[in-house]
């Protein structure tokens, strides 16, 4: 049984068939068996997109449209027209994974914007603060300061934040 057709019948179903079968669980079996049992934020969502994402994670720096293509195992035509098809963009995909990647070092530290946008694969920090403010809305340092504050108001609350202080007996 050939993993997408078990992946139709259920993730347990698809275990089966990938250790059962003679061949051994690739990378991109996982990534899809993982898929199709996590509907997190990802509900709804393309598990083309997912392992897309995943391969950006792994090496934001070094994700060019052939090498992640090959890394997905098609051509890198199939992924510029599958990802057409999802109405999106290899481009567009991979500035998401570098904004959210940035969003992230921003709210862990306190790096420099000019390093955080280099380290995400950007050429210049007015690239990445237009790109930014194209995404959010706001511009990278507006956003640390107003983010770094809600976390702060969160933090100070007693029950930090999450509505659920115990009830004194």
């Amino acid at each position: 049984m050939s993993l997408n057709r078990a992946l139709g019948a259920g993730p347990s179903l698809a275990l089966r068939a990938c250790s059962s079968s003679n061949r051994p669980l690739t990378c991109a079996d996982a990534i899809e068996l993982c898929g199709s049992c996590c509907n997190d934020e990802g509900e709804g969502r393309d598990p083309l997109l997912e392992r897309l994402a995943l391969a950006f994670s792994s090496d934001l720096l070094g994700a060019t449209l052939p090498a992640v293509a090959a890394r997905l195992g098609m051509s890198s035509r199939s992924l510029q027209r599958r990802l057409r098809e999802q109405g999106t963009s290899f481009r567009l995909e991979l500035e998401a994974a570098r904004i959210e990647e940035a969003k992230r070092r921003m709210l862990s530290s306190n790096v420099t914007l000019t390093t955080i946008a280099l380290d995400v694969g950007f050429a210049s920090v007015q690239g990445f603060g237009r790109c930014f403010q194209r995404s959010t809305g706001l511009c990278p340092r507006a956003w640390r300061a107003a983010t770094a504050a809600l976390v702060k108001a969160e933090n100070d609350q007693p029950d930090g934040g999450c509505g659920n202080a115990e009830r004194g007996s």
